[in-house]
């Protein structure tokens, strides 16, 4: 786009004076004229620029809007996937944590009011009244069983001391799946490790497959399968 500016007029003029000889009221009126000519061409000029400038700018602001509203959604729905995770995470701290120290209520909140303990075995298991279990109430007989089994034991039909028994509980290769905003799969090994004063052994090994859910904004375990 060319300006075109006074001084080029100028020059224009002189030329044509050059040619002409024009001079006088004659060339005074003819100046006026191509200034008039010169000003309305760099007023027309100055407004398609600014129109164009203009344009751009609009341009560019929808672009970043766009990109801001493509954008806010999937940083939004990551930050909430961390969360979740993070949430389903010490979810599963409690329920190991809880069966290792033998604390019924942590390791029962874990698990959802309907909530089921399957124990994917065909006999009875060690530590275990029954196979499956219903609620969170009667997952929590789970470790309030066991701590009254201990009590009525008589310490001396025992080959160690029961004040040294010491279990750990050891959950390996942990892999979470997060479905969907309210359903998540967790799968794991898990080992349990016995220490007393007579020596250190394995008790049990085996695999959690879990489903859990999230329930007015907090994650629970609903249904857990122990394979042995």
């Amino acid at each position: 786009m060319k300006i075109y500016t006074i001084q080029r007029y100028n020059q224009v003029l002189r030329v044509a004076q050059d040619a002409t000889g024009v001079s006088g009221s004659l060339s005074g009126n003819f100046q006026k004229h191509q200034y008039r000519r010169a000003e309305r061409k760099m007023q027309f000029s100055f407004s398609i620029l600014t129109g164009r400038l203009a344009l751009c700018a609009i341009l560019f602001m929808a672009a970043a809007i766009m990109g801001c509203s493509t954008q806010a959604p999937n940083e939004s729905g990551a930050a909430q996937r961390l969360a979740d995770r993070e949430e389903i995470e010490d979810v599963l701290k409690r329920a190991n944590l809880g069966f290792e120290l033998s604390d019924p209520d942590m390791f029962a909140n874990a698990f959802a009011e309907d909530a089921e303990y399957v124990l994917d075995d065909k006999g009875p298991v060690f530590g275990y009244d029954k196979l499956i279990y219903s609620g969170r109430a009667d997952i929590r007989s789970i470790i309030t069983s066991r701590i009254q089994s201990a009590q009525a034991r008589d310490p001396k039909t025992l080959t160690y001391d029961p004040q040294s028994l010491r279990m750990h509980n050891r959950n390996t290769d942990a892999q979470i799946v997060i479905l969907d905003a309210g359903t998540a799969r967790h799968l794991s090994t898990w080992m349990v490790v016995m220490k007393t004063n007579v020596d250190i052994h394995i008790s049990a090994v085996g695999r959690y497959d879990d489903r859990l859910e999230k329930r007015d904004g907090k994650w629970f375990i609903v249904r857990r399968v122990r394979t042995e």
